[in-house]
């Protein structure tokens, strides 16, 4: 019988791979998956890298402050499918710099990712205040905004949907808020 490992466990066992990109804390988990965190910011999001042999997804794209798909492609060579838990700013920040992005099937999540968050919607989370350790070189709060997506490059998911990695499959679990 297999011992429990905590999350603060693996946390303090995991190495933090360095990235070349101030912005991003990079951490491999076990069974090669990373977490992609941005302590920067007071929301703090953690995006996840899950590797296969065959291609790799990326769950949620961050903020876009920074260049997730740099931070990417230095962990895996692998082609990445973007997969997006929902639509909340700090989850497709940088969907627009990848090919195609899955969403679960819904009008709502479509209609988000189409016409982006405008700076003036994303004043508070601008404010130079919510950057614990400054902003990074490059970025402009003043000018922050998350870019709409093409909706050619949309996909959408479904409860129950396999995503094939090659030496492992993800099922797609429709969790919706009530």
């Amino acid at each position: 019988m297999k011992a429990a490992i905590s999350a603060e466990t693996v946390l303090q066992q995991a190495e933090k791979i360095d990235v070349e990109d101030e912005w991003f804390d990079v951490i491999a988990l076990p069974r090669d998956v990373y977490a992609i965190a941005e302590p920067g910011h007071w929301q703090h999001v953690i995006s996840y890298l899950i590797s296969g042999a065959g291609k790799s997804v990326l769950f949620d794209t961050g903020m876009g402050i920074s260049d997730i798909s740099a931070v990417v492609k230095k962990l895996t060579d692998t082609e990445i499918m973007v997969v997006n838990s929902h639509v909340h700013f700090d989850h497709i920040g940088d969907d627009w710099r990848f090919p195609e992005i899955y969403v679960f099937a819904d009008e709502h999540a479509v209609d988000v990712l189409k016409r982006g968050h405008s700076h003036d919607m994303l004043l508070f989370d601008s404010d130079p205040a919510k950057f614990l350790s400054g902003s990074p070189p490059g970025f402009k709060p003043e000018e922050y905004l998350i870019k709409p997506v093409d909706i050619k490059k949309f996909r959408q998911l479904a409860a129950g949907d396999l995503i094939d990695l090659g030496n492992r499959q993800l099922e797609v679990w429709h969790t919706p808020c009530t």
